[in-house]
């Protein structure tokens, strides 16, 4: 999956859908990827979000809060 600056290794891809558990807000999302070793985790969140947006497995609850649809 490609970021700003780079791609996303699927272990990395795994580390943010693992943050996507629940409810949750971009920044859960943004830690678990710098600790997966993301140098512009920004991005790879940001990117991560809308890619599970657009397939329908989360939802805006509001402004930066998401839900895991069951």
């Amino acid at each position: 999956m490609k970021i700003v600056g780079g791609e996303l290794t699927q272990a990395q891809i795994e580390a943010g859908l693992t943050a996507m558990r629940g409810r949750f807000n971009a920044t859960k999302v943004m830690k678990a990827l710098d600790e997966a070793g993301v140098t512009n985790y920004v991005s790879g969140a940001e990117v991560l979000i809308v890619s599970e947006l657009k397939h329908g497995n989360i939802k805006r609850i509001a402004r930066g809060i998401y839900e895991q649809k069951t």
